[in-house]
This record gives C-alpha cells, sequence and structure tokens, in this order.
C-alpha cells in the first residue's frame, strides 16, 4: 500500500471517521519514521519546507528530532482518531504523527521549542492511512 501512496496511484477513499489530509514522510538519524502533515496540501508543504530546513541545518543543537531526512513528498491521506500511533497537532493545521506517545511527547517538546507560537494539542492516537 505503501508503494501505491507513494507511487501517485489514483486516491482511496477516505476510512470511515478519517479527516482528508496530506502527508510526508521523514526519517530520523536512527532510522526511525514518522509523519508530518498538513490539513491542505498548501499546509503539509509548508512544514516539509520547515523540516527540509531542519535536514539541512548544521547548527549543533539540534535535537533527534531535528537530525533527520524527508524521503517523500505530500500525498493524500486519511487521519483518523484513534489506532496504535501518536498525533500532535497545531492550531495552524499542520501535525506530526509518531510512533509511541512517549516519542510524541517528547516532539511536542520538541516543537514547542521551535515553534512557540503553535499553540499544540496534546498527543492523541491516531491512525494515518495512506491514500
Amino acid at each position: 500500500m505503501l508503494g501505491a501512496w507513494l507511487g501517485g496511484c489514483a486516491l482511496a477513499p477516505l476510512p470511515a471517521g478519517a479527516r482528508a489530509v496530506h502527508a510526508f514522510q521523514v526519517e530520523t538519524y536512527l532510522g526511525n519514521r514518522f509523519s508530518g502533515y498538513g490539513s491542505t496540501r498548501e499546509a503539509c508543504d509548508a512544514r516539509r519546507a520547515a523540516e527540509r530546513a531542519l535536514e539541512r541545518s548544521t547548527a549543533p543543537e539540534r535535537g533527534p528530532f531535528q537530525r533527520t531526512t524527508v524521503v517523500s513528498s505530500c500525498r493524500a491521506a486519511g487521519l483518523a482518531e484513534g489506532g496504535y500511533t501518536w498525533a500532535v497537532e497545531a492550531a495552524e493545521g499542520w501535525g506530526v504523527v509518531m510512533p509511541s506517545g512517549a516519542l510524541c511527547d517528547a516532539m511536542r517538546e520538541s516543537l514547542a521549542a521551535l515553534e512557540p507560537a503553535a499553540r499544540l494539542g496534546s498527543c492523541r492516537p491516531v491512525t494515518l492511512t495512506p491514500r
């Protein structure tokens, strides 16, 4: 399914209870992956650009979530409440999906330090499904 998502095939219908988002994949320096997303393509592109800026940064104080490689472009996805991954979302319509609640909490702290005006919500369980 991920291959179809990255390959740009026709959109699958949204899963029941999901909302449409656009998402991209990021890989950390340890090889773990997480997803960034936006409620619109423009919000996703802006979040992806922020991740790309961190990727190219040479600042020595970069944290673990800032030593990353963006591995995909923004693609259509569905985001539903509940599941085994965790998301933190900003009031501006972008967010990050992490593989665990603890990693989500750590990412939230990292984002709050980078973007203090972002008005971040709390971490919550979600399911992100490629379309």
